[in-house]
C-alpha cells in the first residue's frame, strides 16, 4: 500500500506465478483520502536501463587544427580496429524489452472523498526472470498533480513447462 502526496491510498494485488508470454495483470484499489474530488489517472513508467558512462575518441579542435597547419604540421585522423568498432557499435545497440503494460493509460474518473475505486493494470512478460515496472503514476487531471509510486510488487516470469507425452 502506497499513499501519494495528495491524499490518494493506492493498493497493488499481484498474482504469484506469472509465465512468458501469457497476460496477467495486477488489482489496483485506490481511496481517495483527500477532503475534496479528484480525477485521476493511472500510467504505469517503464524500466529504463540507466544509462552507462561511455568514453568518447577526443577530436583535435578546429581552432589548433589551423594554428598547427600554418605551423606546418599535418595530423592525421585517429584509425580504429575494426573488431573495436563492431564491438562499440554491439553495445550501443538497445535492450529487448522484457515486459509490456497493455493498461496505457487508465481513467479513473471522479473520486469523492472518502470513495474507493477497484481496476486493473494488464501486462505481458515477453522474457523470464525478474521483471521491472519503474513506477506507476497516479494523476490528478484537475490539478495537474501526481506522485510515483516505486514500491511495486516483484514480478519474476517462468517458462511455462508443457508435458509432451503421448
Amino acid at each position: 500500500m502506497a499513499t501519494s502526496g495528495f491524499g490518494v491510498t493506492l493498493t497493488l494485488t499481484a498474482p504469484r506465478e506469472v509465465y512468458v508470454g501469457q497476460p496477467f495483470t495486477w488489482d489496483v484499489f485506490l481511496v481517495n483520502r483527500s477532503d475534496h474530488a479528484r480525477k485521476l489517472a493511472i500510467v504505469v513508467i517503464p524500466k529504463r536501463k540507466a544509462a552507462e558512462h561511455k568514453s568518447h575518441l577526443s577530436k583535435t579542435s578546429v581552432s589548433s587544427n589551423a594554428a598547427s597547419q600554418r605551423r606546418g604540421i599535418v595530423h592525421a585522423d585517429a584509425v580504429m580496429d575494426e573488431n573495436r568498432l563492431y564491438a562499440l557499435h554491439k553495445s550501443n545497440s538497445k535492450d529487448a524489452v522484457q515486459i509490456v503494460c497493455l493498461s496505457t493509460d487508465v481513467r479513473i474518473g471522479n473520486l469523492n472523498p472518502g470513495f474507493c475505486h477497484n481496476t486493473e493494470l494488464k501486462f505481458l512478460p515477453l522474457s523470464k526472470g525478474i521483471l521491472n515496472v519503474e513506477a506507476v503514476r497516479v494523476i490528478d487531471v484537475l490539478t495537474n498533480e501526481s506522485t510515483d509510486i516505486r514500491d511495486l510488487p516483484e514480478i519474476v516470469a517462468e517458462e511455462r513447462v508443457t508435458d509432451d507425452k503421448e
